[in-house]
């Protein structure tokens, strides 16, 4: 009991610290459903998920919508997903990434 105790203080005191640094812990795997959504929207839940942050230029992206269901996905398998077909890519570097137009 005293381990799980301890354990569980630990956790809070790290996203405790996390949320005084502005950070977001990173998730490992996603789960977001969208129907419909404006990528502009969509990027903003992955970033809310995922603990990135996801820098686009809303001129790149304003007419673009997505309907797709993520599970268990990472967060570069949820990108691919949510792009789709449009003529969009993405770059990961550290803690940011990069969405611009082909």
């Amino acid at each position: 009991m005293r381990k799980y105790l301890l354990l569980l203080c630990l956790t809070l005191l790290f996203d405790a610290y996390a949320i005084l640094l502005g950070q977001t812990p990173k998730s490992d795997r996603i789960n977001l459903t969208f129907k419909n959504e404006p990528l502009s929207n969509a990027f903003k839940k992955i970033e809310m998920a995922s603990g990135y942050k996801i820098l686009f230029s809303y001129d790149d992206i304003k007419s673009f919508s997505t309907t797709c269901i993520i599970t268990n996905s990472t967060v570069s398998e949820a990108l691919t997903k949510v792009i789709g077909n449009h003529p969009l890519h993405f770059s990961i570097k550290d803690e940011f990434i990069s969405v611009k137009a082909n």
